[in-house]
């Protein structure tokens, strides 16, 4: 048997003639597996949700940083700026 005479189960991944009507590995047919009705049947797939609701579940309510770490920013940029200042005062006496 030639290798274009061959198919793969959809099921199990089982080598089977493309002619055969039920896979000799798994048992699998047209009405158990290879139909497109429960072609993912058996797989555990979460039902239809939104983008949004499937963020939320895996990254929590927002993105929102606390806020010691804005503090956190303000505080180093002012700082950043006063000593450019500084610098720029020193090199203009």
């Amino acid at each position: 048997m030639t290798r274009e005479d061959m198919a793969v189960c959809p099921h199990c991944g089982g080598d089977i003639k493309k002619t055969a009507t039920a896979c000799p590995h798994c048992g699998s047919d047209g009405e158990t597996g290879w139909s497109s009705d429960t072609y993912l049947d058996g797989i555990d797939m979460p039902d239809e949700a939104s983008y949004e609701e499937i963020c939320r579940n895996e990254f929590g309510k927002g993105s929102r940083r606390p806020w010691s770490y804005r503090r956190w920013v303000v505080v180093t940029a002012l700082i950043v700026l006063a000593v450019f200042i500084a610098a720029l005062l020193s090199t203009l006496r």
